[in-house]
């Protein structure tokens, strides 16, 4: 586990902040497209839906 950190601390500090953003950016994008497609298949029939949400799934 040490190695690990030890090999981190050869980053400087903002690339490892640009680092985080990202995995944050990331992350919201990701619940962003989960509400924007299950908002998307509430209409649709049961069988539909779940089709729609695994396209959706696979496409993102």
């Amino acid at each position: 586990m040490s190695g690990h950190i030890q090999h981190l601390s050869c980053f400087s500090v903002p690339t490892l902040l640009v680092v985080l953003d990202l995995i944050v950016i990331e992350s919201l994008l990701s619940v962003d497209n989960s509400a924007v497609l299950a908002t998307m298949v509430m209409d649709l029939a049961p069988g539909q839906g779940s089709a729609a949400l695994r396209y959706g799934i696979l496409g993102a």
